[in-house]
């Protein structure tokens, strides 16, 4: 599981070389299209992909709460909101009530050490 995430990357890299060759050489509309459609679908796939993690490991109030692994990819998104004096923090929240429910609290990584915050919907 540990070389999942270096293999991963190793080989979008590799695809995004390759994809700007096609697009710098040989002009295809289509390359360019996939090009934009990456920038634009990628970051929207992140943010998806934390509001259902945080649906997939919310505990009810006064449970166990265990740190997760699904949330080590989420880190900067943890710092935000466990900054409670941030606006992107607030909204970070916000999106996060809209997947659990005022009962349920969640465990999200701080930072890359490891560092975790409860965060409770507002």
């Amino acid at each position: 599981m540990n070389i999942l995430l270096p293999v991963s990357g190793m080989a979008f890299a590799a695809f995004c070389v390759w994809l700007t060759v096609r697009i710098a050489n040989r002009r295809e509309r289509w390359a360019k299209w996939l090009a934009v459609g990456l920038l634009v679908g990628l970051p929207v796939l992140y943010i998806v992909g934390f509001g259902l993690t945080c649906r997939a490991i919310a505990v009810p109030l006064g449970g166990t709460v265990a740190p997760s692994m699904a949330m080590e990819m989420y880190w900067p998104l943890g710092a935000m909101a466990a900054n409670r004096a941030s606006s992107p923090g607030s909204v970070i929240r916000w999106y996060m009530s809209l997947w659990t429910s005022p009962a349920e609290c969640v465990l999200i990584q701080t930072d890359t050490r490891g560092d975790c915050a409860a965060i409770f919907s507002p």
